[in-house]
């Protein structure tokens, strides 16, 4: 009934209800009570013998307290969040670096915390689909109906993460996310997410065909693999650029010549050193 009808009991009622056997004070006066009992076991019956036992207390290691740490429904959540955060950036601006180390870092420690909990999966892939939509409208800013997707996606996979909801009674307030936490982490996301790809549109708008007409035939220098997209320097900006045709890749700090633009992505061929 516990568990079937949610049901709880105090330990007096737990006692007559022959749910449990003992109601002791501490552990010394447990191991007397229980001391001479006889237990019934797959080996036959024992006699439990507890007198004069030494109680011992073992401390955590470090490892399992930083387990217990990371094992927070609230805290494996802001992992989840920040190590998505950076790799959609890295996505966004390839050879940032940094982004991509923070975000595998990240979302491994959310992943070990996730093994210790009841993790709705379904939650968990409407939170990197939110990402997945505003990596989307990065690429293609618009009307902001990505956004739009992306923020309730991540709203609803947050509140949804974790608990199993079909166990009666499920108690959200241990396993679930702070609603407090998804409000905050929500709302600063929504806002950081609609003023960073403003800013990125903005950059985008100067960057369409009247302004980017302008940099064909501009010499810039390679700063990450173009395999078959990087980033290259031209003047004092990076810009994310492909091989032109079947062109020969160049390597890391050799020139290229920018052939024409496609949106924000240059499309260049390796400059000709004769």
């Amino acid at each position: 009934m516990t568990v079937t009808r949610a049901r709880s009991y105090t330990s007096s009622e737990a006692l007559a209800s022959g749910i449990i056997d003992y109601i002791s004070e501490s552990q010394t006066s447990l191991l007397d009570e229980i001391n001479g009992s006889t237990v019934v076991t797959p080996s036959g019956n024992v006699t439990l013998e507890t007198s004069n036992l030494e109680i011992r207390t073992f401390e955590r290691t470090m490892l399992e307290k930083f387990l217990d740490a990371v094992g927070d429904p609230n805290i494996t959540f802001v992992l989840l969040t920040i190590g998505s955060i950076a790799l959609t950036l890295e996505f966004i601006q390839p050879g940032i670096l940094i982004g991509g180390f923070i975000g595998i870092l990240a979302i491994s420690l959310a992943f070990t915390g996730m093994g210790q909990l009841p993790v709705n999966w379904l939650a968990l892939a409407l939170i990197f689909g939110a990402f997945i939509l505003f990596f989307v409208e990065a690429q293609a800013p618009g009307i902001g109906l990505y956004i739009t997707g992306g923020i309730i996606c991540f709203i609803v996979g947050s509140f949804l993460l974790f608990g199993d909801f079909s166990i009666p009674g499920f108690d959200r307030g241990i396993f679930g996310v702070n609603l407090w936490v998804i409000g905050i982490v929500g709302t600063t996301l929504s806002g950081s997410v609609i003023l960073t790809l403003k800013a990125f549109s903005e950059v985008v708008g100067k960057g369409m065909p009247s302004h980017t007409s302008g940099i064909i035939g501009s010499v810039g220098v390679v700063k990450t693999p173009l395999s078959p997209i990087g980033t290259i320097q031209v003047g004092s900006d990076l810009w994310t650029a492909e091989m032109h045709s079947d062109c020969a890749s160049p390597a890391v700090g050799e020139f290229v010549i920018v052939k024409h633009t496609d949106g924000v992505t240059l499309s260049v061929q390796k400059q000709d050193t004769d």
